[in-house]
């Protein structure tokens, strides 16, 4: 990251030639984003936005709107998000297979998140047929309809694939953890879950560490360690709280109401189930507006 940010010093001091201008800015949204480092992806956002905006023949203000689709779904601002996808899938449609793809996984997502399954499932489509491998998100949306053995071979031949980063298996190794969960394969889910813990070790950015503290604590309530899995959940909740991230952090009350219940702790259980439901009622509202 130390030297991503000399690299974007001499971008924004107009050192640079435009082509390299417009990589440097790429290079540091996707690194930003592969890390789940989204505050230094969103303080750097509208600087890269300013330079793309002039060059739009280039395909860089496409680039530039697919990773600020990805931004904005993760903060819940769902009507916006889809629009820059939308902008992004257009303007790219004729540069970029690869990246089009990409800009139609994040349609996906943000459907997803608006409950739309319909609507996600096309998007997904959409994205394969660009050679964008539509998981985690169409793995998790077969959870969503009920489809659990489906989901599961899917993230899994997902996490099979070779050559993958660990960066790469840390974007899939929470949906796994989730679906094996929901299967019932408590053991499974753990090892997931504690590959993800490790990779931790190395990159160590708040979204990472939340995930992983998520994935624990929803093998440990699936164990019957309800009391360490509390522990965990509460651990992700102040690190969805602190990067601002509401969806997740609602999906994880959810599971942190289900710990408390499992306690016998029915105020905190209900607390946090009614704080869980009216985030994820207000995403989805806005998303159909």
């Amino acid at each position: 990251m130390a030297l991503i940010d000399d690299a974007m010093t001499a971008a924004t001091a107009g050192e640079l030639t435009p082509r390299t201008t417009g990589r440097t800015y790429c290079n540091m949204m996707s690194t930003c984003e592969r890390l789940g480092d989204f505050g230094r992806a969103a303080e750097w956002y509208d600087v890269a936005a300013r330079w793309h905006e002039p060059h739009a023949d280039s395909g860089y203000p496409g680039i530039c709107r697919v990773h600020r689709a990805g931004l904005l779904r993760l903060r819940g601002e769902l009507i916006e998000a889809e629009h820059e996808a939308r902008r992004a899938a257009e303007e790219l449609a004729d540069f970029l297979a690869d990246v089009t793809g990409e800009a139609y996984y994040e349609l996906g997502e943000i459907r997803l998140c608006m409950g739309d399954l319909s609507g996600a499932g096309g998007m997904f489509r959409e994205a394969h047929a660009r050679g964008r491998d539509p998981q985690p998100g169409l793995a998790l949306l077969r959870l969503a309809e009920g489809k659990t053995e489906v989901a599961r071979s899917m993230i899994e031949r997902a996490l099979n694939e070779p050559g993958l980063t660990e960066l790469e298996r840390a974007k899939l190794l929470p949906a796994l953890v989730e679906i094996r969960v929901v299967c019932g394969d408590i053991a499974a889910a753990a090892v997931g879950a504690s590959e993800l813990e490790t990779i931790t070790l190395t990159y160590t950015s708040p979204a990472l560490v939340a995930s992983a503290a998520l994935a624990q604590g929803r093998v440990e309530l699936a164990g019957g360690q309800s009391e360490q899995a509390v522990l965990n959940l509460r651990r992700a909740c102040r690190i969805w709280a602190e990067i601002d991230l509401p969806r997740e952090l609602a999906q994880t009350r959810l599971v942190l109401s289900r710990a408390y219940s499992a306690l016998g702790n029915t105020d905190e259980a209900e607390l946090e189930r009614r704080a869980a439901e009216t985030t994820m009622d207000r995403i989805t509202k806005v998303g159909q507006l």
